[in-house]
């Protein structure tokens, strides 16, 4: 049996884990909510048929209407190379859905690596940018900071480097700022990072690519990177799909417009399960 899963954000993507959105989607606080669940479904399923389309095989949990943002599996669990980190949400609506991935998972053979005990983290803010080198985001909304320690002391008790990075408290999670191109190479809205993490990065060796600040909350960044020189990407974002197009990626077009007015893209609703080992 594998024990390792994901030791990145780019290498070849081979499973991944997603859900369907539910019909009824309502929520508080700084939520809104999927205009319009049946073109959002078909969204999702051309989203997924791209996914099979590349090779990738996934896996679907069931849509619960109890749980109604589960559709962002990427926010209830992190994929490690150990195996399964289960979040703990940010707000109430969001509670049962880390036990739910963590379920599901348990039923394709992943075992549990650590669970958050400490405040909040939500997974949108776990990046894992290279083996041995891993962002958690953090701007005290849905990841708070004692969650953001506890996360960084179990990745440098594996001997990595965690950075805990500050963003700006208009977005809800790091990945809607920084997207991973490859092992060196990032995209990046540059007014939404500190510039000290934005210095830190580069110093780590990284270039940054700019996209345009105003396509940020469009989910410019929130790009999903399943190897081989592709990246999928949201349909209407022109200038940031052309700015990966110049670098020499293959942009994989999807429209998920009734996901990005619920502030998700599609980083948010894909969790990397396997990828191959760097």
């Amino acid at each position: 049996m594998r024990t390792e899963y994901c030791d990145s954000e780019y290498g070849r993507l081979r499973e991944a884990l997603l859900c369907p959105p539910a019909e009824v989607s309502s929520g508080g606080g700084d939520q809104r909510t999927i205009p319009n669940h049946s073109i959002a479904k078909e969204q999702h399923e051309e989203l997924v048929r791209t996914l099979v389309n590349e090779g990738i095989e996934c896996h679907l949990m069931p849509a619960d209407h109890g749980s109604p943002y589960q559709c962002y599996t990427r926010d209830s669990c992190v994929m490690t190379p150990w195996g399964l980190l289960q979040t703990r949400m940010g707000i109430m609506a969001r509670q049962g859905e880390p036990r739910v991935a963590t379920n599901y998972a348990g039923s394709l053979g992943i075992p549990l690596w650590k669970r958050i005990t400490r405040g909040t983290l939500e997974g949108g803010d776990v990046q894992i940018l290279r083996p041995g080198l891993v962002i958690v985001g953090y701007n005290g909304l849905r990841t708070t900071e004692d969650a953001a320690w506890q996360v960084k002391s179990w990745f440098e008790e594996k001997a990595w480097t965690c950075r805990i990075v500050r963003y700006h408290r208009s977005l809800r999670h790091i990945d809607l700022a920084i997207g991973v191109l490859s092992e060196s190479s990032l995209v990046c809205c540059r007014e939404m990072v500190e510039a000290k993490e934005l210095a830190w990065l580069m110093n780590e060796g990284y270039t940054l690519h700019d996209a345009p600040a105003e396509e940020c909350l469009r989910m410019g960044c929130n790009i999903l990177n399943i190897g081989g020189g592709r990246v999928i990407a949201h349909a209407l974002n022109e200038r940031s799909n052309r700015l990966l197009h110049d670098l020499g990626l293959r942009v994989i077009e999807v429209n998920v417009s009734e996901f990005v007015a619920d502030f998700g893209g599609i980083h948010c609703l894909v969790q990397a399960v396997r990828r191959d080992l760097n």
